[in-house]
C-alpha cells in the first residue's frame, strides 16, 4: 500500500476527527448516540492539560502528493485501583476501503506503545459492539479477554444525576 504515516491529531484536525467519529458511528447503527462537537474536541484533547484524550490519525499519502486519513483512534488515560494508571481505546476506526491491510493493527500497536512508554499504563480497556465479529477476532489475537461476569452501565447526558442545578 504505499507510503503512510501516523500522527498525533492537532487542534486543526478536529472537523475530521468529528467527521471520522460520525462514520463510525454510521458503521455500529449508532449514530443518534454520538453528540460530541468539534468545539468539544477542541477543548478535550488540546485546551486541557492534561488533555482528556489522544488522537492518532493513519493517513496514506496518495497519488496526488496528498495525505488521506484511511483511519483514527481515540484513547484516554484513566486510574483503576487493581493496576493504576490504564488506557481506554474508546474508538479505533479504519475506513471500509483500507480495511484488512494492517492499519487497525498499526493503530492499536501504536496506542498501546504511547500509553505504556509516555503515560506508565499498566492495562488496557475497550468496548466492542455485540455483533461485531470482525473486531472481535481482531482484538483476540492480541490476546485480549472478553470480561465475563461484568456489565456495563453508564448515564447519558440527560440522567437527573448530571444535570447541574442553578
Amino acid at each position: 500500500m504505499g507510503e503512510f504515516r501516523i500522527r498525533d491529531a492537532k487542534v486543526e484536525d478536529c472537523n475530521l476527527l468529528r467527521d471520522l467519529i460520525l462514520e463510525l458511528g454510521a458503521f455500529e447503527n449508532m449514530l443518534h448516540l454520538h453528540h460530541v462537537t468539534e468545539q468539544m474536541l477542541v477543548k478535550d484533547g488540546f485546551q486541557t492539560s492534561p488533555p482528556v484524550y489522544y488522537a492518532f490519525l493513519y493517513e496514506v499519502k496518495l497519488e496526488s502528493g496528498d495525505w488521506f486519513t484511511a483511519g483514527y483512534t481515540i484513547f484516554s488515560i484513566g486510574f483503576c485501583l487493581r493496576w493504576g494508571k490504564y488506557t481506554y481505546l474508546e474508538d479505533l476506526f479504519v475506513r471500509s476501503d483500507y480495511r484488512n491491510k494492517g492499519i487497525g493493527t498499526k493503530l492499536f500497536t501504536s496506542v498501546i506503545q504511547k500509553s505504556r512508554d509516555e503515560h506508565g499504563s499498566r492495562s488496557m480497556h475497550w468496548a466492542v459492539v455485540n455483533w461485531n465479529e470482525k473486531a472481535k477476532k481482531f482484538y483476540r489475537q492480541f490476546g485480549g479477554d472478553e470480561c465475563k461476569g461484568s456489565i456495563r452501565f453508564r448515564f447519558d447526558e440527560n440522567h437527573k444525576f448530571l444535570q447541574t442545578s442553578n
